[in-house]
């Protein structure tokens, strides 16, 4: 076995070893850490969305990282609509979907 092959088994085995068995602990996400990093707030999103369903932590983490982006970058702006969609405010999501489409 190499040595990265031996990190890797170790980094998983840490993983399993939590009590709830979730990935990220999404109580104590600290929502505006991460809607400055791009990549990261975009996978986490989608995580809260399709993994945890926690669609409220999302919506949070969406309106920062919209306020991040000067509210002109349309995937937070779809993320949104979604997360709006899901918590059933047709008024919300209709205008945020609306809102990302070119004219």
């Amino acid at each position: 076995m190499t040595t990265l092959g031996r990190e890797v088994r170790l980094g998983t085995a840490s993983l399993s070893s939590l009590a709830t068995g979730a990935l990220v602990d999404v109580e104590k996400l600290n929502v505006k850490k991460y809607a400055s990093r791009t990549g990261l707030a975009m996978a986490l999103t989608d995580y809260l969305l399709y993994v945890e369903h926690n669609t409220r932590k999302a919506l949070a983490l969406c309106a920062e990282a919209t306020k991040e982006h000067d509210y002109k970058n349309w995937w937070w702006k779809a993320r949104l609509g979604k997360c709006y969609y899901k918590l059933g405010k047709p008024c919300s999501y209709v205008f945020f979907f609306e809102s990302y489409v070119p004219q």
